[in-house]
This record gives structure tokens, sequence and C-alpha cells, in this order.
């Protein structure tokens, strides 16, 4: 079963010189994701990656996402794996829609964090500082000449 699997589904990855590599990278998302959904629906993840890889750099940026996060498909960031996981449920696979942990909210880019998937707004808030010039811990509005972060009240506004 696996033979067949293999060359059925990674046939058009080999014909470059690059293929077993490809074929490694493809193969070690498809198992990081049989590990999240289940080994029944192999040959359907196998599918939905075959149509998504076709280009390299999709293929490199995928398997860079799951180098890091092995569970990505459950988390559902960076956007590209977000993209993959609707691909799956498309396909009919059962996995859970991308959801900000920070506020709940689905059909948004996620970023990973340490806390799971977030969209931007909720990124903007964890990534949230000391303004230099009012002492407030806000969200990054922009940076004064020495690199300090300042908030949206106190960052210089364009066409004053």
């Amino acid at each position: 079963m696996n033979q067949m699997l293999r060359s059925h589904t990674y046939d058009h990855h080999d014909n470059s010189s690059n293929g077993t590599h490809r074929t490694s990278q493809v193969e070690m998302i498809l198992e990081s994701i049989v590990a999240t959904v289940g080994e029944a629906d192999r040959l359907a993840i196998a599918q939905v990656l075959n149509q998504m890889t076709v280009k390299p750099a999709i293929l490199a940026s995928l398997y860079r996402a799951f180098l890091d996060h092995p569970d990505a498909v459950s988390i559902g960031a960076p956007p590209l794996v977000g993209r993959l996981v609707m691909a799956l449920r498309e396909a009919g696979i059962a996995i859970g829609e991308p959801t900000c942990v920070g506020c709940g909210r689905t059909n948004h880019k996620l970023t990973s964090s340490q806390e799971g998937g977030v969209c931007g707004n909720c990124r903007h808030r964890q990534l949230a500082t000391t303004c230099v010039s009012c002492g407030k811990i806000k969200i990054v509005h922009g940076r004064d000449p020495n690199g300090g972060a300042l908030c949206s009240l106190c960052s210089p506004r364009k066409n004053d």
C-alpha cells in the first residue's frame, strides 16, 4: 500500500534532480498531518499535498512550517498552512478550521505564536510593549529616532 501510494502520488516530483529530496519533504509533511488527523485519510491527504506542492517554493515553505511545528495543521498557521487546512477540509478530511487562539475568529490569516495561531490584531497585542514616550504598554505604532517603541498617540503623524 505504501509503495503504491508513493508511486501514485509523488511521480511528478521525482522527475527533477531533487525528486528524492522533494519526496522526503512531502512525506514528512504527510506523516505530520496523518499524526494529527489519522491514518484513514492518508491517500486523500497525499492527493491534496500533491496538488498544493507543485511549486517548489510552496513545498519549501510548508516544509519549514512543519519542521518548526509538526502539529502545524492543528494550529492553522502560518497562512500557507491555513490554506492547506482549508484544502484538506474541502477534500472531506475531518480537521478543525483554523481559529485564532486569542479572539476565536476564523477566516483570518494566522501567525504562529507560542500560544498557537493568532490573527494580525491579536499578534499586535501579543507584541505590545512599553511606549518610550508615555510609558504605557501599547501596540507599537512607530519608532523614535533611537528605535524605541511608540504607541499610536505618541508616534509622529504623517502629513503633520
